[in-house]
C-alpha cells in the first residue's frame, strides 16, 4: 500500500477566505482522494517545532505563516530544505487602494512588501483569477488559478426563498466594500417609480468585532470594540434605502434596535 501525501493546512481564519480558499479545498481533496492525500488542518501551528513540519510533504498557507510576517519568509525557506513544498494562496492584491478600511495600516507596517516577499521564495502560488495570476507571475512563476466558488449542497445556500410578487435586488459582500457600493448610491431614489414592484435585500449585516485606530503622529495602534451603530452595514443599509427614506419610521425605529430576529 503506497504513502499518504500529507498535507498541513494553515488557514487565515476560521470563516471568509480561510473556509473558502483553504479548508473547503482541501476537505474535497481528502474526500474524494483519500488514498492519496492525508490532510491536517491547523489555526494554531507549532512554528518553532522541527518534528511538527517534518511528517508533512506540503504545506498551503494563506498569504502568511502565523502572524509573524517578518519570520514567514524563512520559515517557507527553512520548510524547503527539508525537501517541503509550500504553497501560498492569496486572493486579494496585496495594496488595496486609500479607500479599504485598513490601508494605512497596511502601508504603516509594510505588510503588501511581506506579503509579496512570502510569494517569491514559495515553490507555487495560487490565486483567483489570470488577471491576478499575471501580476503575481513578476515575483513567482509558478502561479496556478483556483476560481473562487461554493459548494451549492451546503444548507446555508439551500434556504427557502419566500415567493414575491417584487422583483428582489439583493447584495452581498464583505466589510471592505463600501467604496464599491458607492456606485450604486442614489439608484433607490431613480427607481423610486417602481418602489412597489422591487424590494432590495442587504444580505447580512455585521456589529461584531474590533475598531483599530492608528494615531499617524506615533503610530500608535490600538483595538476596542465596535459600536453597532460604526459598523460599516450600516452604511450599507443607507445605501439600500435612500438613507432610509423608503421605510417608514416604525421599521426605522426596528433597525436601530440593532438585535437579530428570526424570520
Amino acid at each position: 500500500m503506497k504513502e499518504k501525501i500529507n498535507v498541513l493546512v494553515l488557514p487565515s481564519d476560521t470563516t471568509g477566505v480561510g473556509k473558502f480558499r483553504s479548508v473547503d479545498p482541501h476537505t474535497f481533496l481528502q474526500d474524494l482522494y483519500n488514498d492519496d492525500f492525508h490532510v491536517d488542518i491547523d489555526y494554531e501551528p507549532r512554528i518553532n517545532d522541527l518534528n511538527y513540519w517534518k511528517k508533512y510533504q506540503i504545506v498551503h498557507v494563506h498569504r502568511n505563516i502565523g502572524h509573524d510576517y517578518e519570520a514567514s519568509p524563512t520559515i517557507i525557506q527553512n520548510l524547503k530544505s527539508l525537501g517541503i513544498k509550500v504553497i501560498v494562496d492569496i486572493d486579494d492584491y496585496w495594496l488595496p487602494t486609500k479607500e479599504h478600511p485598513i490601508h494605512s495600516i497596511i502601508v504603516a507596517n509594510k505588510l503588501h512588501e511581506k506579503i509579496i516577499n512570502n510569494l517569491k521564495v514559495a515553490d507555487y502560488v495560487t490565486t483567483t483569477t489570470k488577471f491576478f495570476a499575471d501580476e503575481i507571475s513578476k515575483f513567482n512563476k509558478n502561479v496556478v488559478i483556483f476560481p473562487n466558488a461554493i459548494n451549492p449542497k451546503e444548507p446555508q445556500f439551500n434556504e427557502p426563498t419566500p415567493k414575491s410578487d417584487r422583483i428582489r435586488v439583493g447584495w452581498l459582500g464583505g466589510s471592505s466594500h463600501l467604496h464599491d457600493l458607492k456606485l450604486l448610491d442614489g439608484m433607490v431614489n431613480k427607481n423610486s417609480s417602481l418602489k412597489d414592484q422591487i424590494q432590495y435585500v442587504l444580505c447580512g449585516f455585521d456589529v461584531r468585532g474590533t475598531v483599530t485606530e492608528l494615531n499617524k503622529q506615533t503610530g500608535e495602534q490600538k483595538q476596542r470594540p465596535i459600536k453597532p451603530e460604526e459598523t460599516v452595514w450600516v452604511q450599507y443599509e443607507k445605501i439600500m434605502t435612500n438613507n432610509y427614506k423608503i421605510i417608514d419610521e416604525d421599521y426605522l425605529k426596528f433597525l436601530n434596535l440593532y438585535v437579530q430576529v428570526m424570520i
